[in-house]
């Protein structure tokens, strides 16, 4: 095996997996909060990133080869 994924092995959906990470949260559309954040840009960026680097994290734990993070992409 050339890289190592978690994959979806560990989640249930797209939506609670995001929602899941997350104290507090209500399961809304990232876009609904965009404009309510000073700096969108870097706000889309950080939420992004906290995603990608919980499944990086707990793969390392599993290999030192190359590892491919999944993400969520738009639920239609």
């Amino acid at each position: 095996m050339d890289v190592v994924t978690d994959g979806e092995q560990r989640r249930d959906n797209y939506a609670s997996f995001v929602g899941g990470l997350l104290d507090n949260c209500q399961l809304i559309l990232l876009t609904d909060l965009l404009p309510l954040v000073d700096d969108p840009e870097q706000f889309q960026k950080e939420m992004q990133s906290l995603f990608a680097v919980h499944e990086l994290q707990f793969a390392r734990t599993l290999t030192d080869k190359p590892i491919k993070v999944r993400c969520p992409g738009p639920i239609c």
